[in-house]
């Protein structure tokens, strides 16, 4: 509505040429009387008559000729209508763009390339659905290996139906030093801060794990917290940053980040800088082969994941087989303990994903692998989960893409 009321506003002004004066009819002087907080009343109302008539024409135009607005019977008001996800249809020939997309159509809205001798390597998103942090490293790639190379960080913005659908700019946080891999980055409701987990290599550097938070605007370092380093961690996958073990709950000053396939619970606002004394584990923990990587409802009182169902034989991610199918289940994070599943079904012999969760729970956008038409032929597929039913959605899926890191809403 608030994009709306901008392009009305614009409409008016670019229609709207010449407004005749308003004509009074004749007062006779002895009946006229002095109001002076009335003189301005009757030419007021014209006006607003002139703006309201004016921004309904514009919005019953923008209605017609809209190319964002979906279908009233596939909207939904919880889903997010619009993505960014990392392209990756040339490999690794040329640097990865990212693609903004209508998440009900799966129009293509913009692509935006990374600046000269870069490729994007990560997404995270705001709650406002417009406005997303890229991270991008060296381009080509190195003989190093990948996740030590520094990440240099991106603010993009996008304006859907608009002249200028996608406008990218140089956040002035550092750069992240050489040795240190990004295990995690989250950007905050509001968009004002990033947070970035990073340990260090252990093959090539030594040093605690860090959690940072900067300021967007500023790209000052707010605050540090240190601890041992994880014994396990959900790693990016393919030349992905992790965007899905670092949350923003939505009073903002809440982290939730995963640490040793477990979860823990951090409050920005207490003193402190121990990553481990000064934040609380949740009750809920993720085994890895079986689950997979946890995504938390921004009220923080749920946890999901797509995990191998009880009655299957196979791990998720490991050989086909059995009667193994996927659970898309959820959990309390006060108790640990399942409360539902969302939908039951796909491979378990491929890797399954929840991309984004609404607030609620309720809802999710889930990655898994469909049966094809003939016998063992599976097929990708992005789709909205509810109510034990899976609905596919128009989203673009190439051969090899990993998603799980490489889109965001």
């Amino acid at each position: 509505m608030e994009d709306r009321v901008r392009s009305a506003t614009r409409y008016v002004a670019d229609e709207v040429h010449e407004v005749r004066p308003l004509v009074l009819p004749q007062v006779q002087p002895a009946a006229r009387r002095w109001h002076p907080r009335r003189q301005w009343i009757v030419p007021l109302a014209a006006a607003a008559a002139v703006v309201a008539i004016a921004v309904a024409v514009v919005i019953v135009k923008d209605v017609r000729n809209s190319q964002q607005v979906p279908p009233a019977s596939t909207a939904s008001p919880q889903i997010p209508a619009y993505y960014v996800a990392l392209n990756d249809a040339s490999g690794q020939q040329s640097p990865d763009q990212v693609v903004v997309g209508d998440t009900f159509t799966g129009a293509r809205l913009a692509m935006v390339s990374p600046p000269a001798h870069s490729s994007f390597v990560g997404i995270t998103g705001a709650a406002d659905d417009r406005t997303f942090v890229l991270g991008a490293q060296p381009f080509p790639y190195s003989p190093k290996w990948w996740p030590v190379e520094p990440r240099t960080w991106y603010l993009l913005r996008i304006a859907p139906g608009t002249d200028h659908p996608a406008q990218l700019a140089r956040l002035p946080i550092p750069a992240t030093p050489y040795g240190l891999e990004v295990t995690g980055t989250a950007l905050s409701p509001d968009g004002s801060e990033f947070a970035v987990t990073l340990e260090p290599n252990e093959t090539m550097n030594s040093g605690p794990e860090q959690l940072r938070i900067y300021s967007v605007s500023t790209g000052a370092l707010l605050r540090t917290w240190t601890g041992p380093p994880s014994s396990q961690e959900w790693d990016g996958y393919l030349g992905r940053d992790n965007n899905t073990t670092l949350f923003w709950l939505a009073d903002g000053h809440t982290l939730v980040f995963d640490y040793s396939a477990g979860g823990r619970v951090l409050d920005t606002t207490r003193p402190g800088h121990d990553l481990i004394a000064d934040s609380r584990p949740t009750a809920w923990s993720m085994p890895f082969g079986t689950c997979s990587r946890p995504v938390v409802t921004s009220d923080g009182k749920t946890v999901a994941a797509a995990c191998a169902a009880p009655t299957g034989s196979q791990a998720l991610g490991g050989a086909t087989g059995g009667n193994c199918s996927v659970a898309f289940t959820e959990y309390s994070t006060a108790t640990g303990k399942p409360t539902r599943t969302l939908y039951q079904g796909g491979s378990c012999g491929t890797d399954s994903e929840i991309l984004w969760i609404s607030s609620s729970g309720d809802t999710v956008i889930g990655y898994l692998n469909r049966a094809g038409a003939e016998p063992g032929q599976s097929i990708p597929a992005v789709g909205v989960i509810t109510q034990n039913k899976f609905r596919p959605l128009s989203f673009p899926l190439a051969s090899g893409i990993p998603l799980p890191d490489g889109v965001a809403w």
